[in-house]
């Protein structure tokens, strides 16, 4: 194994992994309970080295970092970070093409987790924008809009519906009384104030100072 690969094995059994030089490793444990449902053909295939250059390698080698933050994680990331870890490592061990299209729904889901995650912990960019998703994650525009899609919606939409959303949350909080309606919709990335007003209203029924007015009453 060469820096930057990743390999998979089976635990249970005796092995031995060679290394051109010295270099730093990170190894995630996951339960054999866990990994067998989804790669079966595991247990005949105790050694795999994950195909370089793929981006869904690249995915699986974040979630392996985040599951060994030293600082250590929330149970229920880590039980989501191990649940999507398997599902993707299923994917690139599958031998054959019927378990690799029995997985592509699989993969689909994981890529739109990741970006939804990216969404919202960049919500609040104004240059937040289907391509820079694409760019982050490595993928076509294209396939970024077809991912939402298939859930029923578009970039687009997600992000309007979560900035106003946010929007609603500041203005009912008496914490953010001292924020003019202004800034609380440039903090979430509204770069224009008619448009966000308008948008306020058509999804809550009230333009943003009158809801702030309204709960001071």
């Amino acid at each position: 194994m060469s820096p930057g690969h990743v390999g998979i094995l089976d635990g249970m059994r005796p092995f031995t992994v060679a290394f051109p030089r010295e270099v730093d490793r990170i190894v995630a444990v996951i339960p054999h309970r866990l990994m067998r449902p989804r790669a079966p053909w595991l247990d005949v295939m105790p050694l795999n080295r994950l195909p370089p250059g793929s981006p869904l390698v690249d995915i699986c080698r974040v979630y392996v970092e985040r599951l060994s933050a030293p600082q250590g994680i929330r149970p229920r990331e880590a039980w989501l970070l191990a649940d999507n870890l398997c599902n993707l490592v299923a994917l690139l061990t599958a031998p054959e093409e019927k378990d690799r299209r029995a997985l592509r729904n699989v993969r689909r889901g994981v890529e739109l987790d990741l970006m939804l995650a990216y969404l919202r912990a960049n919500l609040a960019d104004p240059l937040l924008s289907p391509a820079l998703l694409a760019r982050h994650m490595r993928v076509s525009v294209r396939t970024v809009h077809n991912r939402f899609g298939e859930a029923g919606t578009t970039v687009g939409r997600w992000i309007m519906e979560h900035r106003l959303a946010a929007c609603h949350r500041a203005l009912s909080d008496p914490l953010h009384d001292g924020i003019s309606v202004a800034q609380i919709a440039f903090n979430w990335g509204f770069n224009d104030l008619s448009h966000f007003t308008r948008a306020f209203r058509a999804r809550f029924d009230v333009p943003p100072g009158h809801l702030r007015r309204l709960r001071r009453n």
